[in-house]
């Protein structure tokens, strides 16, 4: 869950979460 995480902030600073991750 680490590496979607980490996915999922590096996607939000660049504005946009295609992935809908919302596991913080």
């Amino acid at each position: 869950m680490s590496s979607i995480a980490v996915l999922g902030e590096e996607r939000n600073i660049l504005g946009f979460r295609p992935f809908g991750v919302d596991v913080y």
